[in-house]
């Protein structure tokens, strides 16, 4: 394919950037929306994504006079590491700011507040913080998704959550439906967790999850929103079943960008044993790794580079060399994207070169 002709096609695309210790990802669906997920890392992400990738994806009304191209910007949750480059964010003008918030709910809607006293961000970064809480600032709540202007047949795309209150700590009763999480994994708990499926093939972003979290979301469930083929756009602004994202997870998943960096502290076994019962294994595994994890962070699960639990795809280099891999993580490999063809096709390309992923990237897919 050339430069351009690789837009032209009904593709859903996925770029998972190095960042260092941050996390940021872009998405180009099928329906040519927009969706940037997190903001960490170097500005540069942001500026080359405005540049090389916006003009490629389908205009949303904003405000009463202002057009943009990006659909929706999800900043998962509110550690620094997911939303360093906040201030470039907000540039991109994004039709729908998606983000644990702490806005006083309206007196119909649920509370979904977060308690800043339990968010732990390093000391100085203060001012990023402001700009995080200004970013939802006249938006309306509680979390949606956008509207494609054209369904596309068999994609569809949904977003799930535990609502910050439901992830604080509380003492355990007897007989007790729900039990606090623990207070070490509240910050990461919240994260807005991202699933995009088209015709067979999907790609999960659980943000960073910790495994007592994704444990509840999938056996007591969460909070969602969906849009899609044979999805009711009221699903939209609305919840839909409490056990969706299990069902969701039931159906397969062809790539997991892992949760909380790729940590044993995120690994879920309740995920693994919710894919189908035939082959409980995803395909891909992406994982956005820290450059330089602290002692107490721990380190990455073993099971991601494990063929019982990942079954591997081939990787492209930059180069046009091609291997099959059970992993990439963007510490080694640079930056990947990840290409749907909607036959059930993935593809995956790597490299260190940002302009490259960007511009040429998408040429080295099913060609």
């Amino acid at each position: 394919m050339s430069n351009v002709e690789w837009i032209r096609k009904q593709y859903l695309w996925a770029w998972i950037f190095n960042v260092g210790r941050g996390n940021c990802a872009f998405v180009i669906t099928p329906s040519r929306d927009g969706v940037l997920i997190d903001c960490g890392g170097d500005e540069n992400i942001i500026a080359s994504i405005k540049k090389r990738l916006l003009p490629f994806c389908r205009e949303h009304k904003w405000g009463q006079d202002k057009v943009t191209r990006i659909g929706q910007i999800i900043v998962s949750h509110p550690h620094i590491d997911h939303f360093g480059q906040i201030k470039e964010a907000k540039k991109l003008y994004p039709y729908l700011w998606t983000c644990p918030h702490d806005k006083v709910p309206k007196p119909l809607d649920v509370d979904e507040r977060i308690n800043w006293e339990l968010i732990k961000n390093p000391e100085g970064s203060e001012e990023i913080i402001e700009e995080y809480r200004n970013a939802y600032e006249g938006r309306n709540l509680p979390l949606q998704v956008f509207r494609p202007t054209n369904v596309v047949p068999y994609f569809s795309y949904g977003i799930f959550y535990i609502r910050p209150p439901d992830c604080e700590p509380i003492e355990s009763q007897i007989g007790s439906e729900k039990e606090g999480l623990p207070e070490r994994d509240y910050g990461n708990n919240i994260s807005v967790m991202v699933y995009f499926m088209f015709s067979k093939s999907s790609i999960f972003f659980p943000g960073d999850m910790m495994c007592s979290g994704m444990k509840r979301a999938i056996e007591t469930g969460c909070e969602n929103r969906l849009v899609g083929e044979g999805i009711p756009f009221q699903f939209a602004t609305q919840s839909a079943r409490a056990d969706t994202l299990r069902n969701w997870i039931n159906t397969g998943c062809s790539v997991l960008v892992a949760p909380h960096h790729g940590l044993v502290s995120g690994y879920s076994n309740e995920f693994f044993s919710s894919l189908p019962v035939a082959d409980p294994r995803v395909d891909f595994v992406v994982i956005s790794e820290k450059a330089e994890p602290r002692k107490d962070e721990g380190k990455v699960h073993n099971n991601y580079q494990n063929s019982e639990k990942v079954k591997g795809l081939q990787v492209i280099g930059q180069n046009g060399s091609k291997k099959m891999r059970l992993s990439v993580t963007t510490r080694t490999d640079g930056h990947c994207l990840v290409g749907f063809r909607g036959n059930n096709e993935v593809s995956v390309v790597t490299s260190q070169d940002l302009e490259w992923i960007l511009t040429k990237g998408p040429c080295q897919l099913f060609t």
